[in-house]
């Protein structure tokens, strides 16, 4: 008799699992990237970094929440003349992520991120003894701020000029902006 009171034990307990792990396993969504030439890189409970592409940009993925880990924006012109080859423009963000800091993914939903294209320069200003420090954000459709270092064909390129000028466009300052 306890033999076979362990068995039957043993059977539910089986039963048990097998359909705890199964209802676990169904509980998936899908989370869609909208946002031509991006590519992000998120994070689970789990950790563990998955990448979404631009050409791949819908992903199945276990219902819970997800956060950003990082975003790759790229832009190739292909109007390059013969013989050459294309160039391609990266432009990167380790956040901060605005409206995609938190990504819910739904059983049985599709979640929708938008990322990336349009991008919008916004200057920031601070005084302090006597000087203006001028600085710029490159901000996402999302909210995400990329970092401020544009790569051409995966070479560094050289920060950008400013030029102060009056209402009659006399050039009253002018300088380059530096990474840092």
């Amino acid at each position: 008799m306890k033999g076979r009171f362990a068995v039957s034990v043993v059977l539910a307990l089986a039963l048990l699992a097998v359909a705890v792990f199964a209802e676990g396993a169904g509980a998936r969504g899908v989370l869609k990237l909208e946002g031509a030439n991006v590519d992000i890189q998120i994070t689970g409970a789990d950790k563990a970094v998955r990448t979404i592409t631009a050409k791949n940009s819908e992903a199945s993925l276990e219902a819970g929440t997800y956060k950003p880990w990082a975003l790759r924006l790229v832009k190739r012109d292909q109007t390059g003349k013969a013989g050459k080859p294309a160039t391609t423009w990266v432009v990167t963000s380790r956040g901060p992520w605005g409206a995609i800091a938190k990504i819910d993914v739904a059983q049985g939903k599709t979640t929708t991120l938008k990322a990336g294209e349009p991008l919008t320069m916004k200057a920031n200003v601070s005084y302090g003894g006597g000087t203006a420090l001028v600085g710029f954000e490159i901000v996402g459709s999302g909210g995400e701020v990329y970092q401020p270092y544009i790569y051409k064909n995966g070479q560094a390129q050289s920060p950008p000029g400013l030029k102060i000028v009056d209402e009659s466009g006399k050039e009253l300052a002018s300088g380059k902006f530096q990474y840092g």
